[in-house]
């Protein structure tokens, strides 16, 4: 059923041709996996029971069973208009969106627990700031081969990861979709891998899993979040003053805003149903095209500005990192920490002046 879905859901996003090819990569097979996993859930205790901050997602805020101490999970995905329905994109705590070449952008789904059901896909290639973000969140980076700076990161970091094109024995666990393949989808729009194969291959791969100590990144939560700010029942968030758009929609009666791109709903192709957050995030960040003239260099050290939504409100707001291997400190514009509301939480990183458009 899934798998129809996903095929009607890409028909009718078979409009034009595919890009410019980014990377040569080769086509490695093999059987869809078991996608089930052992990962921590959420619990389903009375909203009244006390819970401490070790009992709560550390990127949503919301309360689990146990204290998490599993890794997540940073998975890459395609985000051009042929290679649409995203698989499993839905069921990410954290979706970053940053531009890459040409103007299009690429998202990177950051997940304390994979999805139970369907694959992920499909999968991309690396770029040094997924890698600089993937490494600020203690993350298990899964892609399908990158650029040559990518690389070098990945190499000069010992990050752990999972690569669908240059990873030893990577065929046993990335596939080519053949449904996507029949329908006519250029071949660098077709690598999927199911939750379990993330799972094994990052075992094959010796990552570390877990950690001893419950995961946190310093995140604080409220179960509404609602900054004192200006109207924001619609916002658009600008890649740049002429380039790619993403929309959301607020719902009140959810408390969550429904996303929407290249003027339809942003579906997961997996459930059918469309990406919804409760917090949206918004960071400038210094950008410039790299000597190549291809590749872009994004700055995502040091502090910019940026803006919060949640609630139908916006409010200005502050980010810094220290290093690469811290994740992203947000606070007010007086210097107090950020409070999100619990939910997930969508993150565009947006070239420093780009527009935000807000609609009561």
């Amino acid at each position: 059923m899934r798998k129809s879905l996903c095929i009607l859901l890409l028909t009718m996003t078979l409009l034009c041709g595919c890009g410019k090819k980014q990377e040569d990569v080769p086509a490695p097979t093999a059987p869809t996996a078991d996608t089930s996993t052992q990962q921590t859930q959420p619990s389903t205790a009375p909203a009244t029971e006390p819970v401490s901050q070790k009992d709560r997602n550390p990127l949503t805020g919301e309360a689990v069973d146990q204290p998490v101490t599993n890794r997540p999970y940073a998975v890459m995905f395609n985000n051009v208009k042929p290679a649409l329905p995203q698989c499993g994109v839905g069921e990410a705590d954290w979706l970053f969106e940053v531009v890459v070449e040409g103007g299009v952008t690429r998202c990177m789904g950051l997940f304390t627990s994979l999805p139970k059901n369907g694959d992920l896909g499909s999968i991309r290639s690396a770029r040094p700031y997924y890698v600089s973000l993937a490494k600020g969140y203690d993350a298990i980076y899964v892609h399908a081969g990158g650029s040559d700076d990518a690389y070098k990161d990945l190499s000069a970091s010992n990050q752990d990861h999972i690569d669908g094109v240059n990873g030893p024995n990577a065929g046993a666990w990335f596939y080519r979709n053949q449904d996507r393949l029949n329908a006519g989808v250029a071949l660098e729009h077709t690598m999927f891998i199911s939750s379990q194969g993330v799972l094994d291959y990052a075992k094959e791969r010796n990552c570390t899993l877990a950690r001893q100590e419950p995961v946190s990144f310093g995140l604080s939560f409220d179960p509404d979040g609602t900054p004192a700010g200006k109207d924001a029942n619609t916002v658009t968030v600008w890649f740049r003053s002429e380039g790619k758009t993403t929309t959301f929609h607020y719902d009140a009666a959810p408390g969550l805003y429904s996303a929407e791109e290249f003027g339809s709903d942003y579906i997961d192709g997996n459930t059918g149903e469309t990406l919804q957050f409760r917090n949206i995030l918004v960071l400038q960040a210094k950008t410039e095209t790299h000597a190549n003239g291809v590749h872009q260099i994004i700055d995502l050290l040091g502090s910019g500005e940026g803006s919060f939504i949640c609630g139908g409100k916006c409010v200005d707001i502050l980010w810094s990192r220290k290093t690469e291997n811290d994740p992203f400190t947000l606070t007010q514009k007086d210097g107090t920490p950020l409070v999100l509301g619990e939910g997930k939480s969508y993150v565009g990183i947006v070239p420093a002046g780009s527009p935000l458009d807000l609609e009561g």
